[in-house]
């Protein structure tokens, strides 16, 4: 089985590889976490951070396909900070902000031995999206220009670029409502965001995760934003 430190290496060490080569990596990476979790090797406080892991990931994607390493910043907004989980350059006005989001924990036992039940990315969803939607727009008017004419057109037309990527555990709730999920990215995408990739995955029937797939998520494809992030770094 994959740990994430072997799949970081693994990224690392391989010039312009894409996320598609690394799902199941990427999957056993998560189910190897959720073991040493699951045995008290490490602490719920450090499980809930795996938001973190994925972060970290993307930023290795950026770097193997465009040689840049991205890092946090916290950037003025016209009203207020930002705390953003990547951003370039990595010092005066920013050109690129992408932001990181990881939903959904499967069920577990707790340490008093009660059982937690599953919470899918759903449960969560609504909160996380507020965030990617009022961060951009804060962004954009500051270092923009509050002269905004249409909305659409002075979106994708101002600076900050701004992406988001998801990686969503799906739970039996969500699995039967993903038009619903999609249908909240695809507006995100639409009306806030300069581009949306997504990931979803979900357990196995035994041990383990597996990918969901559907035609619906075509336009939210990981490696499609990470190579729209890497046009723009290249600019």
């Amino acid at each position: 089985m994959t740990d994430w430190d072997t799949l970081i290496q693994k990224v690392r060490a391989t010039s312009g590889i894409r996320f598609q080569e690394i799902e199941d990596d990427f999957l056993q990476a998560m189910e190897a976490l959720n073991s040493q979790w699951r045995a008290g090797q490490i602490d719920e406080g450090v499980y809930r951070q795996k938001g973190n892991r994925w972060r970290d990931l993307i930023i290795e994607l950026v770097r193997s396909r465009c040689s840049v390493v991205l890092r946090g910043r916290r950037l003025e907004g016209l009203t207020d900070l930002h705390v953003v989980d990547m951003a370039y350059p990595t010092e005066g006005d920013p050109v690129l902000v992408i932001e990181a989001k990881m939903l959904g924990t499967p069920a577990h036992l707790l340490a008093n031995g009660r059982r937690k039940p599953e919470r899918g990315g759903a449960v969560d969803l609504d909160k996380r999206l507020k965030e990617v939607k009022y961060t951009p727009v804060d962004l954009k008017l500051k270092y923009t220009g509050t002269d905004i004419g249409h909305w659409s057109e002075w979106l994708k037309g101002a600076s900050p670029k701004f992406y988001s990527l998801w990686a969503c555990y799906l739970g039996a709730h969500e699995l039967a409502n993903t038009a619903a999920m999609i249908e909240k990215f695809r507006k995100l995408k639409e009306h806030y965001n300069d581009g949306v990739g997504v990931f979803f995955y979900a357990q196995s029937e035994g041990e383990g995760y597996i990918p969901i797939h559907m035609p619906e998520l075509d336009t939210f494809l990981v490696d499609d934003i990470v190579d729209q992030i890497c046009t723009v770094i290249g600019r």
